[in-house]
């Protein structure tokens, strides 16, 4: 822990050399899409890397061969020896009431067309974080009994008669047995990347800082490395990476923290370390959709956001191959302040199921917290998570 605190002497002091209070956060310019650029990453090579642009909103940029092979591997074997555990689902506390009502099958009843169908009941509020399709839903009906007459759909006097208590156990076994219906399905670990006392994640900042234009001390001052793999059946539905802006001035990747603090990531950088079999891509589903509503997409966000069962309808979809990096923004830069601004919908994106062979990536994140010049901005997330356990 002493380690850690002499670290954050060092990063607030190189932080206040480098970064001035007119900072104002760097965002590459796509121009438009296919477009190709051709810059030095790594300055002892000579060597020209190439960013392709994938898409404008939210800006998405491709990176051939940003790793070696020889260094993606090196990587995986850092996370095998630092060990890796499943990678935490978000808590599924079901608020289904426990009775039917008529005003129940009224609110369910999206489209108010006196019937139940499957599709709606992979919308019903309540069902903690699972990503049902209309298929487990007519599974259900048939296990349950729930229709009557089996014409596939289920009418408030049928609905009436539902013993919601059984629904909900049914739900939580699905979502106990069936990885699918699982916000994701994953191994993952986290390795320092500063003081790591390893030549490649010492030395992966400055190549960083060319792609991101971010600069170096903001980068080392953000969260570890992730590193995940996706065997089997291994895959993310599709999510944010980043949260909404609130009252909460901390910045947190620890799920022990999570409610006291926000996730906070300005960009990701994400590293395909392996080539995949079959599957395993990574979907965005409303890349660059021009005629994109927050309302339309409350209410098809349900199906398209299942990336096991709708991957390829993506509005782009990127197949892994072993040492591209992808970037991509998360939020908004402020036109006033310069600073984190909205979070992008756009950026919403998942990992397509692992069909055939084995997933690795790497993810590093970019963190912004607090007001440029700020004690928050200038430690990121690691005062608030020494505070939050008595460490300092």
């Amino acid at each position: 822990m002493l380690v850690i605190v002499h670290l954050m002497t060092l990063l607030r002091g190189a932080f206040e050399n480098s970064v001035t209070n007119d900072f104002r956060l760097p965002k590459r310019e796509g121009v438009q899409v296919g477009y190709f650029n051709h810059i030095e990453l790594v300055t002892s090579t000579g060597r020209k890397d190439t960013i392709i642009t994938r898409s404008l909103s939210p800006p998405i940029f491709e990176v051939p061969a940003y790793f070696s092979e020889e260094e993606c591997n090196y990587l995986i074997m850092l996370a095998k020896h630092a060990g890796l555990k499943k990678s935490p689902l978000h808590p599924t506390n079901f608020s289904i009431p426990d009775y039917t009502t008529e005003e129940l099958f009224n609110e369910w009843d999206v489209d108010k067309d006196g019937w139940l169908s499957p599709l709606e009941f992979t919308f019903i509020k309540g069902k903690g974080d699972l990503y049902l399709s209309a298929e487990d839903m007519l599974s259900m009906f048939k296990d349950l009994s729930l229709d009557k007459n089996r014409d596939g759909l289920i009418d408030l006097m049928e609905f009436l008669k539902i013993p919601l208590g059984e629904l909900k156990l049914y739900l939580h076994k699905l979502g106990q047995e069936n990885p699918f219906v699982q916000s994701r399905n994953s191994n993952q670990t986290w390795l320092w990347h500063y003081g790591a006392h390893s030549e490649l994640l010492e030395s992966f900042h400055e190549r960083l800082s060319r792609l991101t234009l971010i600069p170096h001390d903001v980068i080392e001052m953000s969260e570890p490395m992730q590193i995940v793999s996706y065997d089997g059946e291994g895959h993310y539905h599709c999510h944010q990476d980043s949260d909404e802006i609130d009252d909460r001035q901390c910045c947190t990747y620890d799920n022990q923290l999570e409610g006291k603090c926000r996730i906070c990531r300005y960009l990701t950088v994400m590293f395909f370390l392996s080539n995949v079999t079959e599957g395993g891509e990574i979907a965005f589903q409303i890349a660059d959709n021009e005629t994109f509503s927050e309302q339309d997409w409350a209410s098809e966000s349900i199906e398209k956001c299942n990336v096991v069962k709708n991957c390829n309808k993506g509005n782009l979809v990127i197949k892994p191959k072993q040492g591209t990096a992808l970037m991509w923004y998360n939020h908004d830069v402020d036109p006033k302040t310069g600073m984190l601004g909205e979070l992008n919908p756009m950026a919403v994106h998942g990992g397509c199921e692992v069909r055939k062979g084995v997933k690795w990536i790497a993810n590093s994140w970019i963190n912004i917290i607090g007001d440029r010049g700020s004690e928050e901005f200038k430690l990121g997330w690691l005062r608030r998570r020494l505070q939050d356990h008595d460490e300092l």
